[in-house]
């Protein structure tokens, strides 16, 4: 099954955004809730490790996955997809598959420089809120 799937198939409301960073790359960020419109919820961010992607946050039983108990919970559930992994291999001028400049860099210096500062703005805005509890892994 999909990400999407496995979500809808676990009862709750999932959509898929497009984060872009400052430096261009274009990365997929899930969001997980009740589907509850105009709900204000805490909003909490789960960052998978360097070269995995947010499925891992999905991949257990309804009571025990991570994402699924923060959604029971009341929490807006963001999961990250961090650049060049299945899911967020775009970018705006850089083709991954012919561009070398798309993997010259260090991944993690620059995940944590530019991949998460944007990813918790975006749910900020999104969730309208001041905060994210930031969860992750590695």
């Amino acid at each position: 099954m999909t990400f999407e799937e496995i979500v809808e198939h676990a009862g709750l409301h999932v959509e898929k955004h497009t984060v872009e960073t400052e430096d261009g790359f274009i990365n997929i960020v899930f969001r997980i809730n009740d589907g509850k419109k105009g709900v204000q919820r805490p909003a909490a961010m789960l960052v998978h490790g360097l070269i995995d992607s947010s499925d891992v946050w999905v991949v257990n039983t309804r009571n025990k996955t991570h994402a699924f108990v923060l959604a029971d919970e009341g929490y807006d559930v963001w999961l990250v997809n961090t650049r060049g992994n299945k899911y967020s291999r775009s970018h705006k001028w850089l083709d991954p598959d012919n561009d070398v400049e798309y993997w010259d860099k260090s991944f993690s210096l620059e995940i944590a420089k530019n991949d998460i500062p944007a990813f918790i703005e975006y749910a900020k805005l999104h969730s309208k809120v001041d905060n994210v509890t930031v969860i992750a892994h590695s």
